[in-house]
């Protein structure tokens, strides 16, 4: 299961990260779904969010394919 908590800036060093953080568009235009599918599956638990700054949010990458091949 995912860790449903979203992720401090410092934890960046966490090797799920792998490096890259995608936008919510981003990750949307990948999975072929919109951003309101994304906040829902956030809340359901399905993907976490790395906080950046103030409200901003990215995904990580990683996170999605673990979302793709679950």
């Amino acid at each position: 299961m995912i860790d449903t908590q979203t992720t401090k800036p410092q934890d960046y060093t966490d090797p799920l990260f792998n490096g890259e953080l995608l936008t919510l568009q981003e990750a949307a235009t990948l999975l072929k779904v919109t951003r309101k599918t994304l906040y829902a599956w956030k809340r359901a638990g399905k993907i976490r969010t790395v906080k950046i700054a103030g409200s901003l949010v990215r995904i990580p990458r990683a996170d999605l394919a673990n979302l793709i091949t679950a």
